[in-house]
């Protein structure tokens, strides 16, 4: 799991098509379940598709990148389709700006905080989706900075006693526009 591998399409004769994956889980048997890194979307595979990547594909900066909520626990069913389509609704409806927190990876997926404006208010979606059934939330209750807070604190004073100490608890928040 978490290995970069090419997926090989065609059978020879006229072409062959090669997409780089991200294995996320090897099922018993010969199937493989991964993650498109170049054109999104996830898919299952035989293990006959797969071909080790070469070095110079592999350096090149992926196009998408899986991601999860972070401090969501969806049991061992996963996200039902209602939970997708209602998450996909929040993002949709929102209206404005989408804010993504970055708080920390698992393995090679990025865990993420989503908040949408809904109706003039800051929804947090994995707390939303909690309410409404679809999964538990633990939320950390961890302090978040923005970069121009972290950029004024260290830029206070330089002496190491009256640096303020931001430890873990510092997390990078990303804007996007829809």
């Amino acid at each position: 799991e978490d290995e970069l591998v090419v997926r090989a399409i065609g059978d020879g004769t006229n072409g062959m098509s090669y997409n780089r994956m991200l294995v996320m889980k090897v099922d018993s048997g010969d199937k493989v379940q991964g993650m498109m890194v170049d054109d999104t979307g996830i898919t299952t595979v035989s293990l006959s598709q797969l071909l080790p990547i070469t070095t110079e594909f592999a350096v090149s900066p992926f196009l998408a990148v899986p991601c999860g909520l972070y401090g969501v626990d969806c049991g061992t069913g996963g996200w039902s389709e209602r939970a997708k389509q209602l998450f996909l609704h929040l993002l949709a409806g929102n209206n404005g700006d989408t804010v993504l927190t970055h708080t920390s990876f698992a393995g090679l997926k990025a865990l993420v905080r989503v908040t949408v404006s809904e109706q003039g208010q800051t929804v947090d979606c994995a707390k939303r989706l909690s309410q409404m059934g679809h999964c538990t939330y633990n939320s950390k209750d961890r302090r978040v900075y923005a970069r121009s807070d972290i950029v004024k604190l260290r830029s206070v004073d330089k002496s190491p006693a009256s640096k303020p100490t931001l430890g873990a608890d510092v997390e990078e928040i990303f804007v996007a526009k829809h």
